[in-house]
């Protein structure tokens, strides 16, 4: 496979995770939730034995820094289904929940509240996290994976090797980074379910499944199981300066002139046919380099002229904020946003938005505390989370939510059994923000 071509790095770069996203992903920012823990954690919510974070900086068992050492730097986290990751300064990557497929990608089965190191990676720009419940839903069988941005351009994964989406088909999945093949000048990363794409040199490339068009290749391209021959990397657009994926069946990018085109499995809420395997310019609504999301079944945009926010996709929860339970295949106005937004993440069925003095606003579905304003109640309108003023960047996982602050820690909220990052492995929902440990 050929390389994409000489590298690039102009302009702020997104990525979306969900769940995250979501998020979202600026130079120095985030992205995916949930926490279905299998196996029974070690005594006092500890990492199990060989899955204790390394020395040398990493927060120790329990999740406390290193003697002598203070809390790690970080700067990108993404929230994923079941499990979080982040990148800290230094290079290093970090994550925590859920690992049945080793998608905390530190070459041992067990799962950790708190954030252990993956193995092998020392010079990361950036992370993200794909994938989601596949068979009915939460509880079902769990698709997860991460991929990390290096400072070379390069691009590694780890975790379920569904769609032979890690670059080989000589295993059902890795709890150890594999490097994809033929990616060398990436400048942003975006996980979706079973498929990844990253932008280099103002295209798009995505790789994995593509029976519902995620490949943006004009036609379904099948690919399922892990035995499947690994695909192609494949060119999807050219003049992108953003791209944006979740752990769901489509992805999207802001082109040069701030228009955005999706392609996928769109859902009947955004065109009449559910399968569009070109990407499609979505009428009515543009947006900054930084300011793109896409959610499990919706998408959201800032845009470039006033910070406001406009979403469009399915409703059911109040997802696009537009204080409606209608479903919009048109983009609709954010309502009641207390201020421009500098970024914006999408999720299962929320949404959040940092804005510009810091503070961080969600959307939607509440049923774990994911909007993290202290109650389990949803809102069709933003609401303000509890407690967050400093905030750079937000990612929306499955039901979950983390924050990057100024200052390099990590706050997450939403539903918890390990995935928080705190250490607490009971179940339920926090609906207030916790400190990841270590950051």
């Amino acid at each position: 496979m050929q390389g994409f071509g000489s590298r690039v790095m102009g302009g702020l770069l997104v990525l979306s995770a969900c769940g995250g996203r979501t998020g979202l992903e600026l130079s120095t920012q985030v992205e995916n939730g949930g926490a279905h823990f299998g196996g029974t954690p070690s005594a006092g919510g500890a990492p199990s034995a060989g899955g204790a974070p390394s020395a040398g900086g990493a927060p120790s068992a329990g999740g406390a820094p290193s003697a002598g050492r203070g809390p790690l730097v970080a700067t990108s986290v993404s929230a994923g289904t079941e499990m979080s990751c982040a990148t800290e300064r230094g290079g290093s990557v970090w994550c925590w929940g859920l690992n049945d497929s080793g998608q905390l990608g530190n070459d041992t089965p067990a799962y950790s509240a708190v954030p252990i190191r993956v193995s092998g990676i020392d010079n990361a720009l950036t992370v993200t996290t794909g994938g989601t419940w596949h068979g009915g839903g939460k509880g079902a069988s769990l698709f997860a994976f991460a991929c990390a941005l290096l400072r070379d351009g390069t691009v590694e994964c780890w975790g379920q090797n569904s769609a032979s989406l890690l670059g080989t088909a000589s295993v059902a999945h890795s709890s150890v980074p594999l490097p994809i093949p033929g990616v060398t000048d990436a400048v942003a990363v975006a996980a979706g379910d079973e498929h990844a794409c990253a932008l280099a040199s103002g295209s798009v490339f995505c790789w994995g499944d593509g029976s519902l068009g995620q490949l943006g290749t004009g036609a379904p391209a099948p690919c399922s199981g892990a035995g499947c021959s690994p695909p192609a990397v494949t060119r999807v657009l050219d003049g992108a300066t953003a791209i944006a994926g979740q752990a769901s069946d489509f992805s999207c990018a802001v082109l040069a002139d701030a228009s955005v085109r999706c392609w996928g499995s769109l859902t009947g809420a955004f065109v009449a046919d559910d399968i569009v395997a070109s990407p499609t310019t979505v009428a009515g609504v543009t947006a900054t380099s930084h300011g793109l999301a896409v959610g499990f079944h919706h998408a959201c945009a800032i845009a470039p002229l006033d910070g406001s926010i406009r979403c469009w996709g399915t409703n059911d929860d109040g997802e696009l904020g537009d204080g409606t339970t209608t479903a919009s295949s048109a983009p609709v106005a954010v309502r009641g946003l207390a201020g421009p937004a500098i970024a914006v993440t999408a999720g299962l069925v929320h949404t959040c938005a940092v804005l510009t003095d810091g503070r961080v606003q969600c959307w939607g579905q509440n049923s774990f505390g994911q909007l993290g304003n202290g109650t389990f109640k949803a809102s069709l309108v933003p609401v303000t989370v509890s407690g967050i003023t400093d905030a750079t960047a937000a990612s929306a996982g499955y039901v979950h939510t983390c924050a990057l602050t100024r200052a390099g820690s990590i706050r997450c909220w939403g539903e918890n059994g390990g995935t928080l990052g705190n250490g607490d492995t009971s179940m339920g929902g926090v609906p207030t923000p916790v400190t990841v440990l270590g950051f």
